[in-house]
């Protein structure tokens, strides 16, 4: 939801409300001040996608691993393959006329870069590549907490704005990844005194959001300030080589993980102490998400079309069209598989006044939770199951 939110206001205020001082960022997006020092927007993208890769780690600890081929296919059907997918699905949408030269090329360049909107899910897979390579080597922890660290430095140099083989989305979103995983063990404990966790985290987050500044005019933070003042001095008193990425990674990239991590421990503090109908509700349109995510962006570019302005009815039209589509696939075997990742009829679980929809009513009884999960892994696998649980390997 919080990606689709996100999205809709962008959509609508990029397209709608473009005018003078429009500026030309990095990722090579034009944005105006009116959306860079949006809110909402600036609270929302500061932790939505962080989000995604955090919980994703976190639901893929076990303390017994599963064979390393096992779970090599079960993430390849259930990420890469709907990615290329919907990468044909995007193509014969909006190509004019189609063409399958031109399909066979968006395909190559959706291999080696990232595709749109849908760079997610590549990226994904290579961060469950490198976990289940590492999970296998002696000190696992301390290598997964260094290559961690080793990605927020990445993602400071020229390697973290690239999209090839999705480099730098691997560097952006690979240190929440091992942050879930790493955390998943001690999940419990960590999340026990979670309203004295999510008001210390919320406090650090609104300090740390503040320093950050505009999401997207990062140049303008008073900590990128602080970073050119540190680096001018550093290179000009003390001759230091590099001075200025010294200073950014100590900086800028710093505050940009932190506030994104203090974001994500409030959330899941708090998700931890949900119960009954919101729960079920959440769980229910967690084993969505793949569909929603890859459907609403597309969708989101024929409602502008249609006349679509207002970012509120942007964000309930395209949610609740993408969900109404994504139960429409799901009720369709080779489909399913092929956009969703679901090769298996979807897991629902059953409520006291019976079956939650009509899978449960064909007799399709989900498995008990494993005992070698935590509380807050297993709520966490219904967050984003459609994405982050879809390939989970028991």
């Amino acid at each position: 939801m919080l990606v689709v939110l996100g999205h809709s206001i962008v959509s609508v205020a990029w397209v709608y409300h473009a005018g003078p001082g429009l500026t030309l960022l990095s990722e090579g997006h034009w944005v105006s001040d009116s959306i860079a020092f949006n809110p909402l927007l600036n609270t929302v993208y500061a932790f939505h996608m962080p989000l995604f890769a955090f919980v994703s780690g976190l639901v893929s600890w076990r303390p017994k691993l599963s064979p390393a081929l096992s779970q090599v296919r079960s993430r390849f059907l259930g990420l890469v393959v709907p990615y290329f997918m919907w990468v044909v699905v995007y193509y014969a949408l909006t190509a004019r006329p189609f063409v399958a030269a031109g399909l066979l090329e968006g395909l190559r360049v959706a291999a080696a870069n990232p595709w749109g909107g849908l760079w997610y899910l590549y990226a994904l897979f290579e961060c469950y590549l490198l976990l289940i390579l590492i999970q296998r080597l002696p000190c696992a922890r301390w290598i997964f907490a260094a290559t961690a660290l080793t990605a927020v430095v990445m993602s400071a140099s020229k390697l973290g704005g690239s999209h090839f083989l999705g480099i730098g989305d691997v560097t952006y979103i690979y240190p929440f990844f091992i942050g879930g995983y790493l955390i998943a063990e001690k999940s419990g404990e960590f999340f026990s005194r979670r309203y004295l966790v999510a008001g210390i985290s919320l406090a650090a987050f609104a300090v740390l959001l503040v320093a950050r500044g505009p999401i997207w005019r990062p140049d303008m933070s008073w900590v990128a300030h602080a970073a050119k003042t540190t680096s001018a001095y550093l290179h000009r008193t003390w001759h230091i080589r590099r001075a200025d990425q010294i200073a950014n990674i100590a900086g800028p990239v710093f505050v940009r993980y932190a506030s994104s991590f203090a974001a994500i421990i409030v959330l899941t503090a708090l998700y931890s102490g949900w119960t009954g109908r919101l729960m079920d509700g959440q769980a229910w349109l967690g084993r969505r998400t793949l569909g929603i995510y890859a459907i609403h962006q597309i969708l989101q570019v024929g409602l502008f079309a249609l006349g679509v302005t207002n970012w509120i009815a942007m964000f309930a039209l395209s949610l609740g069209i993408s969900i109404g589509l994504t139960l429409v696939l799901e009720r369709i075997p080779v489909v399913r598989g092929l956009l969703l990742g679901q090769w298996k009829k979807p897991a629902v679980r059953r409520g006291p006044d019976g079956p939650e929809d009509e899978f449960a009513a064909e007799g399709d009884v989900p498995p008990e939770p494993s005992d070698t999960t935590s509380p807050v892994q297993a709520r966490a696998e219904t967050i984003l199951s459609g994405i982050a649980g879809v390939s989970c390997v028991r």
